[in-house]
C-alpha cells in the first residue's frame, strides 16, 4: 500500500466525510485532493490534501482554494450535490 493509499484511508477512518460537500464517502468514492493544484505549484504533502468524494475532486479540478470556495456556493444551490447521491 502506498503513501498516499495509507494516508486516504487514514482519513477515511477518522472522518468519513467529503471536504467539500460533506457528504459521507466510502471506500469506493473517497480520493485526495490536492487543496493547492500540483499543477499551480502545490506540493504532494499531507499538509496539502484533503479527503474528498470523487465528484468533487472532479469538478473542482485544478481550481485554487479561493476559486473552488466562490464556485461551491454556485454548485449547491442548482443542487448538484444532491442529485446523484441516493
Amino acid at each position: 500500500m502506498s503513501t498516499h493509499q495509507k494516508y486516504r484511508h487514514d482519513l477515511l477512518r477518522t472522518k468519513p466525510y467529503c471536504e467539500y460537500c460533506k457528504n459521507r464517502i466510502s471506500v469506493g468514492q473517497a480520493t485526495l485532493d490536492h487543496v493547492m493544484p500540483r499543477v499551480r505549484g502545490g506540493k504532494n504533502a499531507k499538509d496539502n490534501l484533503v479527503l474528498t468524494c470523487k465528484k468533487c475532486n472532479s469538478v473542482k479540478g485544478d481550481m485554487t482554494k479561493e476559486r473552488w470556495d466562490e464556485v461551491l456556493p454556485i454548485l449547491r444551490n442548482v443542487r448538484y450535490f444532491t442529485m446523484s447521491r441516493r
